[in-house]
């Protein structure tokens, strides 16, 4: 059903919900929290990348409950801080290659179109990318061939662009048949790229809007792959050198899946997922 958790747990929600909260697994990671079926070519894989350092959890082809024409294929890449980055929490990467984020209509059965986030031990901290296919303003919609990275490390984020126009109004008068310019002069003093049209709104914004979302109360925070320094979208499909997952049900927990290290997250470490 799209979503990981560290240690041992008991759970099977196939329902999502928003996080942080108490109806979901501790120390849980939901790159596509969703009521997914492993039917017509669906499979869930595992595999350590050992010469660069990470784990990787790719849900291959699987589809929608509500809706099996549509197929969703994603991964969760842990990568070992001790040689990344000792001493800090680990970086969670989340990759897309296909999603189609369609699950929608059926709150109280099977939630509201798919959850991303991650969620720490005590339920209590967490940080919510996407739910009920609502976004934060800085968050571009979940879509292919994208990536979203969750760390506490600071991602030297960019500020957002700031336009100046010379003018905000321009008043031209043209009979048939002929034509009339003007010039006005756009600038950027921001410090990311400004994309604009000549019909687009732009209102005033705070200079201190970052292109990323959080931190939570622990100090995660996360940036997606289309924003400036955000993280590259590198898919390495793991189906044909890996692991296969086993599922007795579509929501049942395979089992205890033993990491090749240790991975630090909200301060405690762990050894497994489930």
């Amino acid at each position: 059903n799209g979503w990981a958790a560290f240690g041992i747990t008991e759970q099977v929600n196939f329902r999502n919900l928003r996080l942080p909260g108490p109806d979901s697994p501790a120390a849980m990671l939901a790159p596509f929290w969703d009521d997914l079926v492993l039917t017509n070519g669906g499979a869930v894989f595992k595999y350590y990348d050992s010469a660069n350092h990470r784990y990787v959890i790719q849900w291959s082809r699987v589809r929608n409950y509500s809706n099996t024409s549509y197929q969703e294929t994603f991964q969760i890449v842990l990568f070992d801080q001790d040689y990344y980055n000792p001493g800090s929490d680990g970086d969670i990467l989340y990759q897309y290659q296909t999603v189609n984020n369609i699950d929608s209509g059926d709150t109280n059965s099977h939630g509201e179109y798919a959850t991303v986030g991650i969620k720490d031990h005590t339920h209590l901290v967490g940080l919510e990318y996407t739910y009920n296919n609502e976004y934060p303003i800085s968050a571009y919609p979940l879509q292919n061939d994208m990536a979203i990275l969750f760390s506490t490390r600071d991602p030297q984020v960019l500020m957002p662009p700031v336009i100046s126009l010379s003018t905000t109004q321009i008043d031209l008068y043209t009979v048939a048949d002929e034509s009339t310019s003007a010039n006005f002069v756009i600038t950027n003093t921001g410090e990311s790229d400004l994309v604009y049209t000549i019909a687009a709104d732009y209102p005033d914004r705070d200079d201190s809007e970052r292109a990323s979302g959080g931190p939570d109360g622990f100090g995660y925070i996360w940036i997606d792959s289309d924003e400036t320094n955000g993280p590259v979208y590198s898919w390495r499909d793991i189906v044909s050198n890996n692991t296969q997952l086993s599922f007795s049900h579509n929501d049942n927990s395979p089992g205890t899946i033993p990491l090749q290290f240790d991975f630090p997250f909200y301060g405690l470490n762990y050894s497994n997922s489930g």
